[in-house]
C-alpha cells in the first residue's frame, strides 16, 4: 500500500486536541481549510495564492488524498496539511474557537432526495460549527452548480444570526477549480454562497474527543495471571448500547505468553472506532503485575465511551487489584 508524503499527511489521532496548528507553520499569518479537496487542484492553487498561510485539507478518499499529496510534493508546497477524515467533524473537533480565517467547499454532493437530507453538509448544525471556529471577519465560501442547494445553504446560515451572507450567480473568484472554469466557459450557471462572521459566537458544544494523544489512559494491575485471564475472557462479546449512537464493547479476546489483546469498539454520537486494548506484564520478575493501556498501533481517539470502557474493564478486574490508574 502506498502512503502519502509524511510532511503533508497528518494523522489526527496522534495529536493533542484541539490540534495546535500554529506549530505546523509558526510563521503562518492565516489559517484556511478546504472541506473535500478531491483531486487537490484547488488546494494546490490556494497554497500558491496564500504562501504565508497554513492550508488544511480534508478528504475521505485515500485515492484522492494520495494523488493530491504527490501533486503537492512535486510542486514543493510546504504550507499544506492533509487529513483523511470527515471534514465537518474535523472542523468541529480539531480547531479551537475563533481560530480559522477562511473555509472553502467546492461542489459537494447535494443529496437531492428527501430521505438523504441529513447527509447534506449545509444542514443547520454545520453553520454552528462554522460560527464557532471562524474568527470574527472570517469567511466561508460554498461553490455549487445546484440552485436549490445554494438557497438552502443561505437559509440555514441566516438562522445562526452571526453571518452576513451573499449569494452570487456565476461569480469571478481569485482561485477557481478546473470544473468551475469549464462550467462557466460553457455558459452554465454556478452559484457562490459567501458568508462572513460579523459577531462573536458561543455555544455549549461538547467535544467528542475529550483528550488528545498526549493523554495515555492506563491501569496497573496486580492479580494472578489465571484469574486476570478469566476476567478478560468473561468480557468477550460484552456490549453496552444505551442508545443507537452511543456505546462500547469487547468483540474478541486474544492471549499469548501472559499478554492479552481485547478487540474493542466505541460509539460516540454515531462516531465509530475499532481498536485494541493491550494488557502486558510489567518488568517485575516473579510478580503478577500487568499494565493495561491502549494498543499504540490502533491509537483511537480519546472519547467518553472509550474512557467508560476502560473503567468497565478495570471494575471487572476489581478495585482491590488495581495498584493505580488515571481513568477518572
Amino acid at each position: 500500500m502506498n502512503f502519502p508524503p509524511h510532511h503533508l499527511y497528518l494523522k489526527p489521532q496522534y495529536m493533542p486536541m484541539p490540534i495546535p496548528w500554529h506549530m505546523m507553520k509558526p510563521d503562518a499569518t492565516s489559517l484556511f481549510v478546504e472541506l473535500g479537496f478531491g483531486r487537490g487542484e484547488y488546494l494546490l492553487t490556494l497554497s500558491k495564492a496564500f504562501p504565508n498561510a497554513l492550508i488544511v485539507g480534508f478528504e475521505v478518499s485515500m485515492t484522492s488524498l494520495l494523488k493530491s499529496a504527490y501533486r503537492l510534493q512535486r510542486e514543493q508546497r510546504n504550507n499544506v496539511k492533509m487529513l483523511l477524515f470527515d471534514g465537518v467533524l474535523g472542523l468541529a473537533e480539531f480547531f479551537a474557537p475563533n481560530s480559522v480565517d477562511g473555509v472553502y467547499m467546492n461542489f459537494p454532493v447535494p443529496w437531492p432526495k428527501k430521505k438523504h437530507a441529513k447527509r447534506r453538509v449545509v444542514r443547520e448544525d454545520f453553520w454552528h460549527v462554522l460560527a464557532r471556529v471562524l474568527k470574527v471577519g472570517g469567511y466561508f465560501e460554498l461553490m455549487t452548480d445546484v440552485d436549490w442547494y445554494a438557497e438552502e445553504a443561505r437559509e440555514n446560515a441566516e438562522k445562526t444570526g452571526v453571518f452576513s451572507i451573499k449569494l452570487e450567480k456565476n461569480p469571478s473568484r481569485r482561485v477557481q477549480t478546473k470544473y468551475e472554469q469549464k462550467w462557466l466557459a460553457e455558459g452554465r450557471d454556478i452559484f457562490l454562497v459567501r458568508v462572513v462572521k460579523d459577531k462573536d459566537y458561543a455555544d455549549d458544544y461538547e467535544r467528542l474527543f475529550i483528550k488528545g494523544a498526549d493523554y495515555m489512559p492506563h491501569a496497573l494491575i496486580k492479580k494472578p495471571w489465571k484469574e486476570l485471564l478469566g476476567d478478560m475472557k468473561s468480557l468477550e462479546g460484552f456490549n453496552y448500547r444505551p442508545a443507537v449512537d452511543k456505546g462500547y464493547g469487547v468483540r474478541e479476546v486474544f492471549y499469548r505468553d501472559r499478554e492479552i489483546l481485547l478487540r474493542s469498539y466505541t460509539i460516540d454520537k454515531g462516531f465509530f472506532q475499532s481498536f485494541y486494548i493491550w494488557i502486558r506484564p510489567e518488568d517485575k520478575e516473579g510478580e503478577d503485575v500487568f499494565l493495561m493501556k491502549l494498543d499504540p498501533l490502533s491509537s483511537p481517539f480519546r472519547t467518553k465511551s472509550l474512557m467508560s470502557l476502560m473503567r468497565h474493564i478495570k471494575d471487572t478486574v476489581g478495585d482491590k487489584f488495581v495498584v493505580r490508574h488515571n481513568l477518572g
